[in-house]
């Protein structure tokens, strides 16, 4: 079986798990879940200079790219930071230390910047222009305001009191990324019985949903981790 590398693209995510392709939008519930199942690298694919996120210890991600045998490194950020909005800044950050004169175009589907507009009305399609007079575009879309807010939330260890055993059960098995079909299965409850569990789970910690409740799960295990 070919393995591929998981890759972002146009906002969206790409990746094959067993034989299936699943693609998902960047910033949505499913994206936070990926990022939560144990994934330690991805591709993004930037038209010029496409880089590599590899997450270091304690959840943290660098993104990496090699040109002309030079290896640029930056800081990201924790995996609740990794938004679409935070995608385009390392991307335009890594753009300027490869090559600091490059201009680089933000495109949103409604327009493009006016002073980028106001360059390019009197230059004909397909044009070549000089390498002084290019603007590099990247492939990631301009972010929707749905797509750049990651699931904050007040962590607080203390909640975990207010579970019961076997919400406690429920709150491990989500945090692995299986589904509720899948815990229904597992524990022999009926869907609606771990949905109702998953509910109550987030009224007791104080979740609005079950990205958060995997991303609770991470920090209590870092938190355990350092005890």
């Amino acid at each position: 079986m070919t393995h591929t590398t998981p890759s972002v693209s146009n906002g969206q995510l790409t990746y094959f798990q067993h034989g299936i392709l699943h693609t998902f939008p960047v910033g949505s519930d499913a994206w936070w879940q990926w990022l939560a199942s144990g994934v330690h690298s991805f591709r993004v694919q930037a038209v010029m200079y496409p880089f590599t996120l590899r997450q270091e210890q304690q959840m943290y991600w660098r993104a990496c790219y090699t040109h002309d045998k030079h290896k640029y490194t930056l800081y990201v950020g924790k995996t609740e930071t990794l938004t679409l909005y935070r995608l385009h800044e390392v991307a335009d950050e890594l753009c300027r230390r490869v090559a600091p004169d490059t201009r680089i175009l933000e495109q949103s589907t409604s327009s493009l910047a006016s002073e980028t507009m106001a360059e390019a009305k009197d230059v004909p399609p397909n044009a070549v222009l000089p390498d002084s007079q290019r603007v590099q575009t990247m492939t990631l879309p301009h972010p929707q305001q749905d797509m750049m807010e990651p699931p904050f939330f007040a962590f607080d260890a203390t909640l975990m009191q207010r579970l019961t055993a076997r919400e406690t059960e429920v709150m491990s098995l989500v945090a692995e990324g299986i589904t509720n079909t899948q815990i229904a299965a597992h524990l022999y409850i009926s869907i609606s019985t771990v949905k109702a569990h998953i509910s109550s789970i987030c009224k007791k910690l104080e979740l609005t949903n079950r990205v958060q409740i995997i991303l609770y799960a991470q920090k209590l295990r870092e938190r355990e981790m350092v005890m």
